[in-house]
């Protein structure tokens, strides 16, 4: 038999909370809201049509319909009636006195086989002769198109006037569905949902009225940076030490109207601090932390704490207990949360596609996508290829020591018969002129090869399109030591 639970300490405390919470939900009157009428005047004068009224409470709303002619009873009732947090039952009677045909509908959340489910019933006391041969005709037709999407399905009696559907989830990703009709019981395990669901609490199912908000912020991206760790989309997680005073895109429209960008950078003079630039509608806000205190500046202006919140047409910020920034967007910036150490982004998929240090959101799922649009080797080239030369600025804020170059091997290679010489295919990091490396690590990259003697290409938009001939790993430079300060792009 197919039934769904609401979990509890035992069958006694269940019972007694069912019967409770029952009295809860459904005392009180309800108050009438509104009244409507819909009324036609034939050629010989004749009135028709019907009057209504709405009564609305708290966990209650009913709808009544007469008879213009004969309006001392209803023809129509339906009633919604939230039963308890996890249970919603809607009649719908008609006839004279609403006693002649009644349909019954209940919504419930609770718990099937241990697992979170949600269960639609459909019950009926009483229907128009054509209303049952035509469900009777449709009933026919189910085991053959469960038979067709691939579901197994049993011939069995069960109640005659009763239909019953439960949605289990069996992990985030899949679920198990069980269909019971008059004659056939249909079911399916490991069925695939194109996004991923939470598990939720195994100690409380959810409330019905929380169900699309459980569902559409599942849909959201969250990413964090703590320190040097940063958790992506995708739920990776890496903690390589990132290179200090410079920018790196954490966040970015990856179409081509480029409408917003967050970018990050560890400032070796101020704490290893993060300083946070967001370019959006135009605007460019910047967050940084100074003297344990947040900063805001927008377009270069100091914005004191105590101005917060700021409301533009496409974005606002505001100040949470001075201990934190929170910006928010119209354009999929559910949120951003800056501190001065931390940082984290919910986005919500009204972003679109984006990409930066926080991987891909709203595309395909892309592994370490890199600006060039190709897939980095690892975790460490991957975020370097995301670095941004800046030149050096106001507050003595320490240039960007590093950029992008391409890397070859210092020995030729012997392929066959042939010494060939090779070329990085991506972008490497290497320090600027007149630096020398502090600290270096060794990160993978492919390597395309031309036979020794050739001219080999330099420019790396040109690189990035030639065949990877190899993968090697090769030296890349995360801090550098300058003999005068590096103020080129």
């Amino acid at each position: 038999m197919i039934s769904i639970k609401q979990q509890s300490s035992s069958s006694s405390s269940s019972s007694s909370s069912s019967s409770s919470s029952s009295e809860e939900y459904t005392k009180g009157s309800s108050d009438k809201v509104a009244s409507f009428a819909v009324k036609c005047l034939t050629r010989n004068k004749r009135q028709y049509g019907i009057i209504g009224e709405v009564y609305h409470s708290s966990s209650v709303l009913k709808v009544t319909m007469r008879n213009i002619t004969r309006p001392s009873k209803p023809v129509v009732c339906f009633v919604s009636r939230m039963v308890t947090p996890h249970k919603l039952r809607t009649t719908l009677e008609a006839g004279w006195d609403c006693k002649d045909y009644q349909v019954a509908a209940e919504v419930e959340t609770g718990w099937f086989a241990k697992r979170p489910a949600v269960q639609f019933k459909a019950t009926h006391k009483r229907l128009p002769v054509v209303v049952t041969t035509f469900v009777q005709q449709i009933t026919t037709l189910i085991p053959g198109a469960a038979y067709m999407m691939g579901y197994s399905y049993k011939i069995q009696r069960n109640p005659s006037q009763e239909v019953t559907l439960v949605i289990a989830l069996t992990d985030p990703r899949s679920y198990a569905v069980i269909m019971r009709t008059p004659t056939v019981t249909i079911y399916a395990e490991d069925c695939m949902i194109p996004f991923t669901l939470p598990i939720g609490d195994a100690s409380q199912p959810s409330k019905l009225w929380d169900v699309p908000s459980v569902i559409l912020a599942s849909q959201n991206g969250v990413c964090k940076v703590e320190s040097q760790k940063i958790t992506t989309f995708t739920g990776q997680n890496f903690d390589k030490r990132l290179p200090p005073d410079c920018f790196m895109t954490l966040l970015q429209d990856c179409t081509c109207d480029k409408k917003f960008m967050v970018l990050i950078k560890y400032e070796s003079n101020n704490a290893n601090n993060m300083l946070i630039k967001i370019t959006i509608a135009g605007s460019e806000i910047t967050l940084k932390n100074r003297n344990g205190k947040n900063i805001v500046e927008i377009d270069g202006s100091l914005i004191p704490l105590a101005r917060l919140p700021v409301r533009h047409e496409e974005f606002a910020v505001k100040s949470v207990h001075n201990s934190e920034i929170v910006i928010s967007s119209l354009f999929g910036i559910q949120e951003l949360i800056y501190t001065g150490r931390s940082v984290q982004v919910t986005v919500t998929p009204a972003i679109g596609y984006t990409c930066g240090l926080c991987e891909v959101y709203g595309g395909n799922a892309e592994k370490l996508r890199t600006p060039s649009g190709y897939s980095a080797k690892d975790l460490e080239s991957f975020a370097h290829s995301w670095l941004v030369p800046d030149a050096c600025g106001g507050e003595s804020v320490a240039a960007c020591k590093l950029k992008h170059t391409t890397r070859r091997l210092e020995k030729p290679i012997r392929i066959g018969e042939e010494d060939m010489q090779c070329v990085s295919n991506l972008p490497v990091l290497s320090c600027k002129e007149k630096c020398t490396p502090t600290t270096t690590t060794q990160v993978s990259s492919g390597f395309h090869c031309l036979s020794a003697g050739a001219t080999m290409p330099t420019e790396l938009v040109t690189l990035a399109s030639k065949s990877e001939d190899l993968v090697s790993l090769v030296e890349a430079h995360v801090t550098c030591n300058c003999a005068e300060e590096q103020c080129e792009a």
